[in-house]
């Protein structure tokens, strides 16, 4: 028979409630503690871990500047002034071909009165056709010239500089012959010629080109 009362029995109805049975507290293993049972993970000699790099961080602000190897580069350049000389002189050699076409109408429209006429003025009309063949070669070289310059070539700043020069010598034919015929219209114009490719020659020598186009030779 079960003695109720004993400590090692089972409770008996007068006995008070003790509550749930006492346990030793829970401690939770160390990793690397080398308690049985444990696993072990090496963490000395280990560095602690970088965040992520972000993409972002050496690209410039919005509207300054560009990326590395975007954009334009050093030494590669082109000044401005190349661009406007070389415009002046499409511009002048446009206006001497325009004229050279007008000298050889009027040479040949001077040969026909002539031959209507009877007169003679054959000297007249070879001097018209010879300026307009001097127009087209000034011409030539202008336009030749703006294009070897754009292009980064020392040779076609020397043909702009030829080119401008027998034009102004031109002006200065033109304006003296005309200057007491009462021959305003025809001195407005050969001035006009000359203004154009003296401004677009001062440009073609400024420092900034001569030093790009050094450049160029240097490559």
């Amino acid at each position: 028979m079960t003695d109720w009362g004993h400590p090692g029995g089972e409770p008996t109805p007068a006995d008070p409630y003790q509550g749930p049975p006492r346990t030793a507290p829970y401690t939770p293993p160390t990793y690397g503690s080398g308690q049985p049972g444990s696993p072990v993970y090496p963490t000395a000699g280990y560095p602690a871990p970088q965040p992520p790099a972000n993409p972002y961080a050496q690209m410039p602000p919005y509207g300054y500047g560009y990326p590395p190897g975007y954009g334009p580069q050093p030494g590669d350049g082109r000044p401005g002034t190349t661009i406007a000389a070389a415009v002046l002189g499409y511009v002048g050699g446009g206006l001497l071909i325009l004229a050279g076409v007008l000298l050889f109408f009027g040479a040949s429209f001077v040969t026909s009165i002539d031959n209507a006429s009877g007169n003679d003025h054959g000297g007249f009309a070879g001097q018209l056709s010879l300026l307009g063949v001097v127009n087209l070669v000034a011409a030539g070289l202008l336009i030749a010239g703006s294009v070897s310059l754009t292009g980064r070539s020392a040779r076609g700043r020397s043909m702009y500089s030829i080119g401008a020069a027998i034009v102004v010598v031109l002006s200065v034919i033109w304006t003296a012959w005309w200057a007491d015929r009462s021959g305003g219209g025809v001195v407005v114009y050969a001035l006009l010629f000359a203004a154009i490719v003296i401004v677009g020659l001062c440009l073609a020598w400024t420092r900034a080109v001569t030093a790009w186009l050094g450049g160029a030779k240097r490559a």
